[in-house]
């Protein structure tokens, strides 16, 4: 295709996106956990309170903040909004420059969920741009002085929020340890002590929360359930029909196939992620702790996808590799668009109209008591003229 129009339908798709990320977030009325962080944490003004797996520590802070301004949904979603805003931003300064842009940008914007979280209060979606914003910091840009500190950081702060990803970091710094003491020693030294620091209090904070029924998960599963699931990323696509799972397997199996005739950064991007992948399934059976689903893998998809592009741009002996890419962009494209949905969620479903919310003094129905209480909260000047 011809490289204006591929140039021109990438940059359309991506303001689409952005315009998604913003409208949705805007008039999507305030799911259950959303209201919950609020008004327990927030509101409040109990931030660090790190009783149970719902406070996401750093997006509870940043909302914190962006509720200065005003307590609308929108305020409350701005950090993931803004999170949103930058990694589809990040993508196209990533594609910019890559003979397969629209591959590329589909690859990495196809599974719902994650764009999904972008328009929620949750900490998903900030985790998941500071993932993806530190592995593209360390291993496709141009190498500087900074950039294992900076990424160092980027993964720190991506723990803060969903407080599992800490383990991320630390393969990170494992497998990358020879290559950066020869590199700079004091600024590896530096990147290590700033994240032992916060790797101590991340871990405490874990462990607090990891008690029966506080952590988010499945509590069992098979080898051949996680096999057929690919360890729970499909799910995160939310197939409209089967005819998608073969695009999304081939995601994953084309990766793990071409990977040992990559570049170094590309197989050291993928061992760090697979590892991490494998720890949230042993470190659960050792603990005796759910198993991680969903919305709790959603950081980690970033990585994975980003190795996909990474290894299918690197690899040329692949004779119908422009009509591999375009079928499956089509078809990742297509499931994309049958799930876009505004006014309700994936985890959540169809949200209560915000008035008859507001009017319900005491809901019935355990999803509706925080909504509730929330809308009442912020409606508590007009609340007569509201119900009336």
């Amino acid at each position: 295709m011809n490289y204006k129009l591929t140039t021109l339908f990438c940059r359309s798709y991506l303001l689409f996106m952005i315009s998604h990320i913003v409208y949705k977030a805007s008039v999507n009325p305030i799911t259950t956990d959303e209201a919950y962080t609020y008004l327990e944490y927030v509101y409040t003004n109990d931030i660090f309170n790190i009783g149970v797996a719902n406070n996401h520590v750093l997006n509870t802070f940043l909302i914190s903040i962006t509720t200065l301004f005003g307590n609308s949904e929108f305020f409350l979603r701005l950090p993931n909004v803004l999170s949103g805003i930058a990694y589809l931003i990040t993508i196209g300064y990533l594609v910019k420059d890559s003979n397969y842009k629209i591959y590329m940008t589909l690859v990495l914007t196809s599974p719902i969920y994650l764009i999904e979280y972008f328009t929620l209060a949750r900490g998903y979606g900030l985790s998941s741009f500071l993932i993806f914003f530190g592995c593209i910091n360390y291993y496709v840009i141009k190498p500087y002085k900074y950039n294992f500190l900076i990424s160092c950081l980027c993964f720190i702060a991506s723990a803060l929020s969903i407080h599992i990803y800490i383990i991320f970091s630390i393969f990170f710094i494992l497998v990358n340890l020879r290559v950066e003491i020869k590199r700079n020693l004091n600024i590896f030294v530096c990147s290590v002590f700033i994240s032992l620091f916060f790797s101590f209090y991340i871990v405490i904070w874990t462990f607090l929360i990891a008690r029966p029924g506080h952590l988010y998960g499945a509590e069992g599963t098979s080898i051949l359930g996680l096999l057929k699931s690919v360890f729970g990323f499909v799910e995160l696509f939310h197939l409209e029909s089967v005819l998608f799972l073969i695009p999304v397997y081939l995601l994953f199996l084309t990766t793990f196939t071409l990977v040992f005739s990559t570049t170094l950064e590309a197989k050291n991007l993928y061992l760090i992620s697979i590892l991490t992948l494998l720890s949230f399934f042993i470190l659960p059976i050792i603990f005796s702790q759910p198993f991680p689903i969903r919305r709790v893998l959603i950081p980690l998809l970033p990585p994975f996808l980003l190795s996909n592009i990474i290894i299918f741009e690197n690899y040329k002996e692949f004779k119908y590799k422009s009509l591999f890419a375009y079928v499956l962009s089509f078809l990742l494209l297509t499931n994309m668009f049958l799930n876009l949905e505004i006014n309700s969620t994936i985890d959540w479903g169809k949200s209560y109209d915000q008035n008859t919310l507001s009017c319900l003094e005491n809901p019935t129905e355990g999803i509706l008591v925080r909504p509730a209480e929330y809308y009442r909260l912020i409606n508590s000047e007009k609340l007569i003229e509201i119900c009336s």
